[in-house]
């Protein structure tokens, strides 16, 4: 395989089509049960002990029953209240795919139409020069409707009494592209479909929602989060400051994305969406096949279909999935249609997605893998910004492929193209791995004791990459 391709194949199986060698899945006896509930508390553990996030709550749902779920850290840190299981948190993006589940339901029951103009639904929203918006449209992404107009209307304190006021503020914008044609997220479009819901049901958002979605779901702890009301087992939101210490984060109004982020949860009401998802009990097989296909536009990264992103893995299947961030929150949830299996993790601490992501990918492989649950967990060795500082720097793999290493928070980070950040931990003192897939990278100094190149390593097989500065 070309240097060119390997770190960016290796890449893509880490952020979209991650493989484990899998067997296939057996009854578990209690003794395997026992493994995994003792890795996942430990795993959980080992987050908190890193300092990645202030409290997380997980769970797993495999063939047929919830195996496990628990917490770690605190779902309050100034009054050092534990994050467990229970913890109520918010789900930002993971509203998403129950919004379009409601769609859905309301499709199979002939008062929407996927592919007919929204203004068949909503009578004063302006039509748009670049073309007709459709009801698939706005489920998929695809409709043009743009993303947040500023940082402040991403982390909003105004309140909106109703949908409709909330559409007030962005539906006279122009689109990003003409509908249909290209992919852009965008929650504002998720809005205008809670307002459809509440327009051809005759009720609430949140009211269909609990009636038809969440109390057939058997999820008692899922509804909005009403701006300065409080609930039992309620999470504090959380970041770290540029010293990497944890402080608040911003306590934001969500009634401007109710539909596409404004929801609080817990780990097992999302654990049985998940399983009434598997099951059909809130929609049929066929409204979820069309669930699972993509927009027919360019696809740069992971598909995304009618609510849920969309992955087709070697091992694992077809999977679908929806991540969630917010002030104070990461979140991810995934669904393995092949395996009977559900995986959902909480944070409650901004900008943990990297670490969300490899505690979520961690759990599933447990779950499925009988070696996985055997397996000790990898130790980290701590080190100090001083330490660290020697290694930062770009590293040349050749043909154009630049790997930028960088450190925040007492870790390191690897950027290379357009994946993300990605942290790497320290094992020894020149050496460090990924935790969501099979890589290392090892520094090499010369004898003047600077670091001049790095090696990367995947399965046993190196490529080198020399320093630029």
């Amino acid at each position: 395989m070309k240097q060119l391709n390997f770190i960016a194949t290796l890449l893509i199986a880490f952020f979209s089509l991650t493989a484990v060698f899998a067997q296939q899945a057996q009854p578990l006896a209690d003794t395997d049960k026992n493994r995994i509930q003792e890795k996942a508390d430990s795993l959980l553990q080992q987050h908190i002990a890193l300092q990645e996030m202030v409290g997380v709550s997980a769970g797993i749902y495999y063939q047929r029953e919830t195996i496990w779920k628990g917490g770690a850290g605190y779902r309050d840190l100034e009054n050092q209240l534990p994050a467990t299981g229970e913890m109520r948190h918010r789900i930002a993006s993971i509203t998403k795919p129950m919004t379009a589940v409601a769609i859905m339901q309301l499709v199979e029951q002939g008062k929407i139409e996927l592919d007919v103009p929204i203004q068949t639904y909503l009578k004063d929203y302006p039509r748009k020069p670049e073309g007709d918006i459709t009801v698939r449209h706005l489920l998929g992404h695809v409709s043009g409707t743009p993303f947040y107009g500023s940082k402040k209307e991403g982390f909003p304190t105004m309140h909106f009494n109703t949908l409709d006021e909330a559409i007030d503020l962005f539906k006279d914008r122009p689109l990003k592209n003409k509908p249909g044609t290209a992919y852009v997220y965008s929650t504002y479009g998720y809005t205008i479909l809670g307002s459809i819901i509440e327009k051809v049901t005759g009720q609430h958002y949140a009211d269909y929602m609990k009636e038809k979605v969440w109390s057939v779901a058997g999820m008692p702890n899922t509804h909005l989060e009403i701006f300065g009301e409080s609930y039992p087992n309620q999470s504090r939101l959380y970041k770290k400051n540029k010293k990497g210490k944890f402080v608040s984060d911003k306590q934001t109004d969500l009634s401007l994305k109710y539909p596409g982020g404004g929801l609080l949860s817990t780990v097992q009401d999302l654990l049985n969406f998940g399983k009434a998802v598997l099951d059909n009990e809130l929609v049929t097989r066929e409204s979820l096949e069309q669930m699972g296909q993509p927009a027919d536009v360019e696809w740069k990264g992971t598909p995304y279909g009618l609510g849920w992103y969309l992955v087709k893995d070697e091992v694992y299947g077809r999977i679908l999935r929806h991540g969630g961030r917010q002030s104070g929150t990461n979140t991810y949830l995934s669904v393995f249609l092949d395996h009977d299996l559900v995986v959902a993790v909480l944070a409650n601490t901004y900008d943990a997605s990297g670490p969300v992501y490899s505690l979520h990918e961690h759990l599933r492989n447990m779950a499925v893998n009988a070696e996985q649950r055997s397996a000790p967990i990898r130790p980290i060795v701590s080190m100090s910004k001083k330490q660290l500082k020697p290694f930062v720097g770009k590293y040349d793999f050749g043909k154009g492929q630049i790997m930028h290493i960088s450190e925040k928070a007492n870790l390191l980070h690897s950027k290379l193209g357009q994946y993300p950040l990605t942290p790497l931990y320290a094992e020894a003192q020149q050496k460090f791995f990924y935790r969501g897939f099979d890589g290392q990278l090892e520094f090499v100094k010369n004898d003047q004791q600077e670091v001049v190149k790095v090696i990367f390593y995947q399965q046993g097989r190196p490529v080198e990459g020399k320093r630029l500065d």
